[in-house]
């Protein structure tokens, strides 16, 4: 499956992992937990448990102005440009891709069936479980995050002026500093919703799609990154992004 979100990202000065888990799984939402408790507590617990596989993903992208990142064993490269021809400006990137192992994937398996299957009883689910995980309370008594729930529907359908406007308001949630766990409902009729989640700082964007991956960038190329090509097909794919978990940094 085609990785939109890293590729972009490795050429604005980020860095990235590929991670997929089965795409008939249920359990998007207990990885998306687990990487946003790693991201507050500082650890690296999801890809602990997950094993590299054999193939990279490598993909030809537009190279925007960031400065040429040094290549991180295990994650991404970037190779020479590709001629022709050369005002194309066009760079191969190759990305390291991990599967969770089995072990992961029954436990996770096991806690999304106490989840329930209906949205409202998922969303009490992650959520709990990310503030049980990584120490988060109401009302600001953590000692970094205050735990919120400010649920923002936006939706990306519609004709391209609305899409647009709709897109710069995902934006708009994008940059604001804190964590986020967000439901995808599926463009296509029928189809089974995902979720996913972003860790914004005043530095750093961090996302993670456990269908794709993980991307760590410098904030300041969100907009590069976000209105790339590889990107616009990847919201192409959504026709509503909810904000169901919102955790303000403090």
């Amino acid at each position: 499956m085609s990785r939109y979100i890293l590729h972009q990202a490795v050429v604005c000065g980020g860095i990235a992992r590929g991670f997929q888990q089965a795409a008939d799984a249920v359990t998007c939402g207990v990885y998306a937990s687990d990487w946003l408790t790693d991201q507050v507590n500082e650890s690296d617990h999801v890809f602990a448990r997950a094993t590299p596989q054999r193939r990279s993903l490598v993909k030809p992208v537009p190279y925007f102005s960031a400065p040429d990142p040094p290549e991180v064993k295990g994650r991404y490269k970037i190779m020479s440009p590709m001629p022709p021809p050369p005002e194309d400006n066009r760079v191969v990137v190759e990305i390291c891709d991990y599967q969770p192992a089995k072990e992961y994937v029954d436990a996770a398996t096991s806690i999304k069936k106490t989840w329930g299957s209906m949205a409202p009883q998922i969303k009490i689910g992650f959520t709990d479980r990310l503030k049980e995980q990584a120490h988060l309370q109401m009302g600001g008594q953590a000692p970094k995050f205050d735990v919120s729930d400010q649920p923002a529907l936006i939706e990306l359908g519609g004709d391209p002026v609305d899409k647009r406007a709709t897109r710069a308001e995902l934006l708009g949630y994008l940059r604001q500093p804190g964590i986020n766990i967000w439901s995808l409902a599926a463009l296509e009729a029928g189809a089974t919703g995902h979720i996913m989640a972003t860790y914004c700082t005043r530095d750093k964007f961090r996302i993670f799609d456990s269908l794709r991956g993980e991307t760590t960038m410098p904030t300041v190329q969100i907009d590069n990154w976000f209105n790339s090509e590889e990107v616009t097909k990847y919201l192409d794919m959504y026709a509503t992004f909810s904000a169901t978990s919102f955790v303000t940094q403090t």
